[in-house]
């Protein structure tokens, strides 16, 4: 799981991990604050309000993507990446 949204229409917004020297950097802008619960993993909240391009937004969630993955047993990588492929 690199990254969470709401079951509810419109959704609320989007959780994901972030690296630790952005976590900071990013929770002090608007509409982004600690995720409840993941802060702790550097995991933040984005609002739908808040000021986020599409094109950072996708940078970000790429990351963590790759963050998550990094963490994973060099075998789940490896069944990952043929799954892909």
């Amino acid at each position: 799981m690199f990254a969470v949204t709401g079951n509810t229409a419109p959704a609320e917004g989007i959780s994901f991990k972030v690296d630790d020297d952005r976590f900071l950097e990013l929770t002090d802008r608007p509409g982004i604050i600690p995720a409840p619960y993941l802060a702790r993993a550097r995991w933040v909240h984005v609002d739908r309000e808040a000021d986020l391009s599409d094109q950072e937004a996708a940078r970000l969630l790429r990351r963590s993507y790759e963050l998550v993955f990094a963490k994973l047993t060099k075998k789940l990588q490896r069944e990952i990446a043929a799954g892909a492929a």
